[in-house]
């Protein structure tokens, strides 16, 4: 059984899966796109939050934090 997460707020970011194997990147406050991760597969919830995590942990690499 695949259990699916379309979105999720993590560390102030919004992440919103479009279908079309992208995952949309929001300020969780704004609600300001900000970036669109390019996945092209369907995955289950924790491969979601990896990829979530993931674009955080460069987010803040670029952002030396």
């Amino acid at each position: 059984m695949m259990f699916y997460e379309d979105s999720v707020n993590l560390d102030n970011y919004f992440f919103e899966a479009d279908g079309l194997g992208n995952i949309n990147v929001y300020n969780a406050d704004t609600m300001q796109f900000l970036d669109l991760i390019h996945v092209s597969y369907r995955y289950d919830r924790y491969k979601f939050l990896d990829n979530c995590k993931e674009w955080i942990r460069k987010r803040n690499e670029e952002l030396n934090i």
